[in-house]
C-alpha cells in the first residue's frame, strides 16, 4: 500500500505576507518540518554506522539466509500474481448481495489469506534444505517487533522528507498541489461511515495487505534474486522498484510524482531490513506501522487541501 501524500504541502515554507504566516499551522505541515529537520541527522547516522549497507562477509556481501530455491520462491510470486486475484473472484463470485464496502474487505483479507497458503508449502520444503554457508544469524526472535519499530520511526521521516520534494516539485511543474490524500484506500476510508465494511477494509491494510505484500516482494521474489547470484543491492533495487509500480493504478494522477519515490524509498529501506535481519517478520512490523500512521494522519488532514 502507498504512503499517504500528506507532507507535501509547501505553503508554510512559501508565505510572502503577514497574513499568510499568521495562518492556522495544520498537522501536516508541523509534520513537514519535523520530518525535514530530523532526516539529516538521520542521513548523517545511518551513513557512519553503516545501517544503510546488507551485511558483509570478508568485504563482499553475505549469502542470504533464505533457503529456498530460486525457482520455488519465482514460482510462488508469480502463481500469486495470476491465480491469487481468479480465487478471489471465484470465492466472491456467488456473495452478489454482500455490500460492496464490506466486500472490499473481506477480499483484502482473502488474497492475503490465499498468499500466505501459497507461501506455506514453499515454508515447509525449505526446513529440509541446509542453511547456506556463510549466511548471517538471523536476528533473535524477541527483537521483531523492537527493530521493527525502530526502522519505522528511521524510515518515516526519511519517506515524508521525499514525499514534500515531489510534491513541491508537481507544484512547481503543474502549478497545483497533489492531492492531499494520495491513495485511492485512503481516500475510500475518510469518506465512509465507521460500520463493519470500513473496519474490514482498515483493518485489511494494517495487518493483512503488510503480511501479504512482505512475503510476497521481500521474502518470495527478493529472494529470488539473491539466490540466483544477484548481488543484495540490485535485489533490492529491483524488488523496489516492482513493488512501486504495482502500486501506481492506486495513486491519484495527482500524487503520483510525491508519492511514488516516497514509496520507492520505503520499498529500499524494507529490503535493506530483510537483508540485515534475515527475517521477513521485521519488514512486516515496519509496514504495518506505515500503514497505520498514515491511516490514522488521513483523519488529521482537510482533504481539500485547506
Amino acid at each position: 500500500m502507498a504512503v499517504a501524500t500528506i507532507a507535501a504541502t509547501p505553503e508554510i515554507l512559501l508565505a510572502s505576507d503577514t497574513a499568510a504566516a499568521t495562518e492556522r499551522v495544520d498537522l501536516p505541515e508541523i509534520l513537514t518540518i519535523v520530518c525535514g529537520v530530523v532526516s539529516i541527522p538521520l542521513i548523517i547516522l545511518l551513513w557512519r554506522w553503516n545501517g544503510w549497507r546488507p551485511p558483509r562477509e570478508d568485504g563482499r556481501p553475505a549469502p542470504t539466509p533464505w533457503r529456498p530455491s530460486p525457482l520455488a520462491s519465482g514460482l510462488t510470486f508469480v502463481a500469486f500474481l495470476l491465480i491469487a486475484p481468479l480465487l478471489v473472484q471465484l470465492v466472491f463470485a456467488e456473495l452478489t448481495d454482500l455490500d460492496p464496502i464490506l466486500r472490499n474487505g473481506l477480499q483484502i483479507w482473502t488474497a492475503s489469506a490465499f498468499g500466505l497458503l501459497f507461501a506455506l508449502p514453499v515454508a515447509v520444503l525449505a526446513m529440509r534444505r541446509p542453511r547456506p554457508a556463510g549466511a548471517p544469524a538471523l536476528s533473535p526472535f524477541p527483537t521483531i517487533l523492537p527493530v521493527g519499530v525502530l526502522a519505522f520511526l528511521v524510515l518515516f521521516p526519511l519517506v515524508m522528507s521525499t514525499q514534500f520534494l515531489g510534491g513541491l516539485a508537481h507544484t512547481m511543474l503543474t502549478g497545483e498541489p497533489p492531492e492531499i490524500l494520495g491513495h485511492e484506500t485512503l481516500q475510500l476510508l475518510r469518506e465512509m461511515p465507521l460500520d463493519l465494511g470500513w473496519w474490514a477494509i482498515a483493518s485489511g491494510v494494517v495487518i493483512a495487505a503488510p503480511w501479504q505484500e512482505e512475503v510476497m516482494f521481500r521474502g518470495m521474489l527478493q529472494q529470488t534474486f539473491r539466490k540466483s547470484g544477484i548481488g543484495p543491492w540490485l535485489s533490492i533495487a529491483i524488488t523496489a522498484s516492482l513493488f512501486t509500480i504495482m502500486h501506481v493504478p492506486a495513486i491519484p494522477d495527482a500524487s503520483r510524482m510525491s508519492v511514488l519515490p516516497g514509496l520507492l524509498l520505503l520499498s529500499i529501506g524494507l529490503g535493506v531490513l530483510r537483508e540485515r535481519t534475515g527475517r521477513i517478520s521485521t519488514c512486516v512490523v515496519a509496514h504495518a506501522a506505515f500503514n497505520l500512521v498514515n491511516l490514522s494522519l488521513s483523519f488529521a488532514v482537510d482533504p481539500a487541501g485547506g
